[in-house]
């Protein structure tokens, strides 16, 4: 299990170095998700009112 594990490690780096490129593109090309987030921290009115 060991060995399979350490095959793994680097298989998975790669797939993780493949991965993390467009997944970062698509995060960014849906401003929905974004947009939501960004709000959430952009609101200092809300604490002000709180």
């Amino acid at each position: 299990m060991a060995a399979a594990a350490a095959i793994s490690s680097p298989a998975t780096t790669a797939t993780r170095r493949k991965q993390q490129p467009p997944f970062p593109q698509p995060s960014r090309t849906p401003p929905s998700p974004t947009t939501p987030a960004a709000t959430i921290d952009e609101p200092p009115p809300c604490h002000r009112e709180a």
